[in-house]
């Protein structure tokens, strides 16, 4: 489908010239201000069916703002990257993330070790749906439940309600709503 090999946020930041805040050339323009991180009101990102590889998302730089991200189809480990570990916990860290979806992602269990959120004090505090179907084998749900069990909430290793609002709408409550975690091939029924 598309050929994009790696999520740099940074880029137009970084360098030896990153972009002016104020325009200085007219004393009596208006000031502009510019972005001083890479797309501030970022929400949604879809990134799907590409080539990107866990190590080349700048996560450092991705904007907090994410709700959504779709990684689907992207070969996240390889023989040089083995495991896309780091790439969970930098995830985990952002505040606002809601939904991950890795269908079809290349990814394997050994990415879901016990201690993966034990380094974070409190892993992905807004996440409603984890969706890794079809990315490796249903018969070790075991480990990825250990390795989410730092998120103390209730875990739902099945595919979402459909038209559940919980997993639409982003109303601000005191109680977390139950994780959706999908692993495995999709059962039409």
């Amino acid at each position: 489908y598309n050929a994009l090999t790696s999520l740099p946020f940074n880029e137009p930041f970084a360098g030896p010239n990153p972009p002016a805040y104020h325009r200085k050339d007219d004393y009596f323009a208006p000031a502009v201000v510019r972005a001083d991180r890479p797309m501030p009101k970022l929400v949604c990102l879809s990134a799907s069916h590409n080539q990107i590889p866990a190590s080349a998302v700048d996560l450092e730089n991705v904007p907090i703002t994410l709700m959504k991200l779709d990684l689907s189809e992207n070969p996240l480990i390889n023989e040089s990257e083995p495991t896309a570990r780091e790439f969970l916990v930098g995830l985990a860290r952002l505040p606002a993330l809601e939904e991950v979806r890795l269908t079809k992602a290349v990814i394997t269990e050994s990415s879901f070790p016990d201690d993966l959120l034990s380094s974070i004090e409190s892993p992905f505090p807004k996440l409603k749906l984890l969706d890794m179907e079809e990315s490796f084998p249903v018969n070790r749900t075991d480990m990825v439940q250990r390795a989410l069990a730092p998120i103390s909430v209730q875990l739902v290793f099945a595919s979402p309600p459909v038209g559940n609002p919980s997993l639409t709408a982003s109303e601000p409550t005191d109680e977390r709503p139950p994780l959706h975690v999908v692993i495995g091939k999709k059962v039409q029924r």
